[in-house]
This record gives structure tokens, sequence and C-alpha cells, in this order.
């Protein structure tokens, strides 16, 4: 196995603290003195109670304490965005009645900052997936949407495709 050094983690850690730069809570100071130290980072990584409410914090830290890891070793997060679809979630937007969580869209957010935070990765994973499932919340009176919601509150991720008349 290849070994993470302290300069691998800074790196690692300062992609982190780019992530969340607009929080003004996170001091790059310590994040940066805490990549020398993966404990005492992780001991700083404050979790919003959206967050812990919906049990993701033990998931989370285990995503931050193999980040680094994963991204030495090129290896893509398969088994991790399996997990943390199994917990719901691709479905967290739904409401609770349709299958997910029924969080607003401002505590979407705190989560996927919390996620971004652990493993900015992992978080990328899920934007256009949770971009569609917007459109489609947006919309839920279509039959696309009344199509589509259902899979997503089983745990399925939507893609997304763009393209352009030339």
């Amino acid at each position: 196995a290849q070994r993470v050094d302290a300069l691998t983690l800074l790196v690692h850690h300062v992609v982190v603290f780019e992530e969340v730069l607009a929080d003004g809570e996170v001091l790059c100071l310590d994040l940066l003195l805490g990549a020398l130290d993966p404990a005492r980072h992780h001991a700083l990584l404050d979790w919003h109670e959206v967050t812990k409410r919906l049990g993701y914090v033990a998931l989370f830290e285990q995503f931050a304490a193999t980040a680094a890891q994963r991204d030495v070793q090129h290896r893509l997060a398969r088994d991790e965005a399996v997990q943390i679809k199994a917990q719901g979630f691709g479905a967290l937007r739904l409401a609770q009645a349709d299958g997910g969580a029924g969080v607003t869209l401002p505590e979407l957010f705190f989560v996927v900052r919390d996620l971004a935070r652990a493993d900015p990765n992992i978080a990328h994973i899920f934007r256009n997936h949770f971009f569609a499932v917007e459109q489609h919340l947006a919309a839920s009176d279509t039959a696309c949407a009344r199509r589509l919601l259902p899979h997503v509150a089983q745990g399925k991720t939507l893609g997304v495709a763009f393209n352009e008349l030339t």
C-alpha cells in the first residue's frame, strides 16, 4: 500500500478548504496545521445539526479518514457512493411521505457542505443528481417527475446530459 505523507494530506486538505471557503467558521490556519495531524483535523470538523440529525456523522468521518488515501491511490469512490446512497442521501429532498427525508434546500446545502468537508470528490458525485431532483420537484405534476421521483426514493441516482443545437 502507498504511504500517505504529511505533504499529501496538506494538499488534500487545502482542496477541502477551498470547497468550504465560503463558510466563515472555518479557519485556514487550523485546517492547514490539522492536515499535518489527521486526528486533529477530524476533531476540527464541526458537523451541522442537520447532518447530525440525519445520522451521517459517522459515515462522513469514515470518508474523511480515507479521502487522502483514495486520492493518492487514484481510487474512485464507488464503494463510498454505494454506502451513502444506502443511507438515503439521494432522496434527502423528497418528502418523507414519498420516501425521502424531507429536508429543505438550505438544509441540503449544509449536508452537502459537510460531505465536501469530509471528501469533496464524493460530494461532487451527486451534484447533477440533486440538480435533476430539484427540476423534477419543481415540476412534480408532470408525467416525467411522477415516473422518476419514485426511483430516487428507491436509491437510484439521476444523471444529467446537456446538448445544444448547432
